[in-house]
């Protein structure tokens, strides 16, 4: 990545790269439209990864590029792949984003806190002190998404911690992160984990075995 950055190929281009080099290649190369929680970008044929182990994500964006979307989605489905678009955010500790500014730290604080009562941009913006608008600035900023996307992340943060290291039950779980019901918990966590609370409590266990 850091070869066609210096090359000046990513010049005004939509790139990514893993998560922990993101600073470095944003202070190297600040020209570069950097998609911080993306796997894969494409821009004028220059396809990206955001690390080592995206290989089939890249591979799969590849066969798409040269023999379509119907291909590649056959081969994914020959090697039980999801073809779904997918985010490194997942995989982001939330050290290092908390790290990025005393606002995270603060906002976080408070989501986690919520208990039952859900968190909300409206609630999370007064208790923060700031009117609506400039919270939805300051995220989009620092994260470069919504407040409501960063309430939603750090709700299913947290799930997982509880997924791995509790025997709750997940209508227990969906309560303890500020889910009123059970489906719209199962519904965030799928978006950003490809995956259903239970499945990914039984290859947290598998892995741990």
């Amino acid at each position: 990545m850091f070869l066609l950055a210096g090359a000046g190929l990513l010049d005004n281009r939509r790139a990514t790269i893993t998560w922990w080099l993101q600073g470095e290649l944003r202070q190297r190369h600040p020209t570069i439209d950097l998609a911080a929680d993306a796997v894969i970008t494409v821009a004028d044929r220059i396809v990206c990864a955001a690390g080592p182990m995206s290989w089939v994500d890249l591979l799969l964006r590849l066969i798409e590029l040269v023999e379509g979307k119907e291909t590649a989605k056959l081969c994914a489905d020959y090697v039980v792949i999801d073809t779904a678009q997918r985010t490194q955010s997942i995989f982001m500790p939330v050290g290092y984003l908390l790290s990025q500014d005393p606002l995270l730290t603060r906002a976080d604080l408070l989501v986690r806190r919520t208990g039952k009562a859900p968190m909300t941009v409206k609630r999370l913006a007064g208790a923060l002190g700031l009117s609506e608008r400039t919270l939805n600035r300051k995220f989009q900023e620092l994260t470069h998404e919504p407040p409501q996307a960063f309430i939603m992340r750090r709700r299913v943060e947290h799930a997982r911690t509880l997924l791995e290291t509790t025997t709750q039950p997940i209508k227990a779980i969906a309560r303890t992160t500020g889910y009123e019901d059970e489906s719209s918990f199962r519904k965030a966590f799928r978006k950003l984990t490809l995956m259903s609370p239970q499945a990914y409590r039984a290859r947290r266990m598998e892995r741990t075995m």
